[in-house]
Parts: structure tokens; sequence; C-alpha cells
């Protein structure tokens, strides 16, 4: 008899330890799911001077330091071989609604879409910016360029730190298709410092053309580029977040990861411009001209 009750014991002691087992589990993947449903869409572009290998990385990379610092939410990027009318039209395809839209050029490219006010971001950032961020509403940008010359003429390099473009001489010209000029490199062209970094990867023309920067009325224009913008049907959990990734896109480590690792476009925040600049000897003459970049 009291072997049978001490059996009985031990089987009702098993059957509540294998109870708080299971209920602890399924606690567990609650939570987990839980945590996993506060991931947002984020689409863009594959960027033009990265391979889909480099973008895969720098990506990923982006991502995972985004959810180190915010651990309860999480992106599921995108990221798409083509312009943003393809993008849209491959979305509409599906029920999955985009909450950020990357790596706009054209303000034109996503004209019907219905987005946020962004200016609780932009009023938050500091002001290590080169420019000011609280001008941008519903699109900002993470990058930008400025109008240079591209020239292999000595008597244009020996004789111009910089250029005003109301004296250009009349030999410079404007090319749509930069790449025509890394076939043609005898001749000289207006163009954007972000291409320098097609030079530098040309070896045919590398260190044989030099940029000058080129200013207008004593300014150097700003051409931004790289806008990011939330779109206003996602839920507002989804714009909190969406608000909270692009934030990190302008934090000095993205800004790095984006524009210092992978040169092309330059960072607006001035810790990572100051970087790039410093690591890239066509690009020492933008730091003594910073202040006039605007």
């Amino acid at each position: 008899m009291q072997k049978n009750k001490l059996l009985i014991s031990s089987i009702m002691l098993l059957c509540c330890l294998l109870f708080l087992g299971l209920s602890i589990f399924f606690s567990w993947r609650i939570i987990k799911n839980n945590a996993k449903s506060n991931i947002i869409t984020v689409c863009m572009p594959l960027p033009d001077r990265m391979t889909e290998q480099e973008a895969q990385t720098t990506f990923e990379k982006l991502t995972e330091n985004f959810e180190k610092q915010y651990p309860n939410y999480g992106i599921n990027l995108l990221i798409y071989a083509g312009d943003y009318e393809k993008i849209l039209d491959s979305q509409s395809q599906t029920e999955e609604i985009p909450v950020v839209f990357m790596g706009i050029s054209e303000i034109n490219q996503i004209q019907n879409l219905d987005l946020i006010d962004l200016s609780k971001l932009t009023k938050k950032l500091n002001a290590n910016y080169l420019t000011d961020m609280t001008k941008f509403d519903n699109l900002i940008p993470l990058s930008f360029s400025i109008p240079v010359i591209y020239t292999g003429d000595n008597n244009i390099i020996t004789n111009n730190i910089i250029m005003q473009k109301e004296n250009l001489p009349e030999n410079i010209s404007e090319i749509s298709n930069f790449y025509d000029f890394l076939e043609n490199p005898e001749i000289n062209i207006l163009s954007e410092s972000a291409n320098l970094a097609l030079i530098e990867n040309y070896p045919q023309i590398s260190g044989a053309v030099h940029m000058i920067p080129v200013s207008e009325n004593n300014q150097f224009q700003m051409i931004y580029h790289d806008y990011c913008c939330i779109n206003a049907n996602a839920d507002k959990t989804s714009q909190k977040i969406g608000m909270l990734w692009i934030g990190y896109l302008l934090s000095e480590e993205a800004q790095n990861i984006l524009f210092t690792e992978h040169f092309g476009n330059l960072p607006l925040q001035e810790s990572a411009f100051e970087l790039v600049t410093s690591q890239h000897q066509e690009l020492a003459v933008l730091t003594e001209i910073k202040g006039d970049i605007t």
C-alpha cells in the first residue's frame, strides 16, 4: 500500500514537473514570437557602387548593430536590382507593405507614396552634421556630394585647388553618363565628387585624373543622395521602428559603415566626414572648404 502511494506520488510529481517544463517552453516561444513580430520591412535598390555580396555584407552588419541597440526590434531588408518603379511594382503583388524606403535618388520615384512627417526625428538629432537636418520633412538624405571638375590637364591642376563656376574654362564639358568620361579621360568634365570612387577603381586612368571642387558664389553646393522615407500606411509601432532605423543610419557608426568603408557618396555626419576625407588624398581639400559647403 505504501509502495503504491509512493508510486502515485512520484507519477504526480513527474506530471507536475512535465507540465511546468511545457509551460516554461511555450511561454518562451510566445515571448520570442512577440519580439519577432516587431520586425519591419525595409526595401531599397542595390547601391550602384556595391556588388550583391558587398551590399549583403554591409547591410547585415548594419541590421545586426541596430538589433543589438534595439533588441526588441528587427529589420527585414529587401535589396532589389533595379529602380524604384520595379520595386513598387513587385511590392504591389504581395501583401507585405514596406515600412521604410531607402536609397531614393529622385523624389519623383516615390511621388505616389503617402509618407509621414519625420520632423520628430530630425529635431532629436544632434548638431554634428554638415547640414541642418531639421529642414527635411518626409524625406531625409543619408549622404551628399558636391560639384567638381575631373581633369588630367596639368595646367588646370597646377593652377587650381578649387574653381568658381562663374569662371570655368570653355573646355569644360558636362556629360550625363560618367562612364563616357572613363573611356575618354582626355576631356575635362563637370560632375560630382561621388564619381571619384569610379576613377580610383578604373586603373587605366587612376592617378592621372584629379578632382577640383567647384564653388558658386563662394559656396559649394550639397547634392543630397540616399533619401529615406516612411510609409504612412504602416501601423504606428512600425513607423516608430522605422524612425529608429533611419536615426541609426545617421549615426556616426552607421555613416562610417556606409560611406567610409564603401567610398563614394560623402557622409553627412561630421566625424564620419572627417574620417573619409582624411583617408583619401583627393578628398583632403574638402576639409579646408568644409565651412563653405552648404
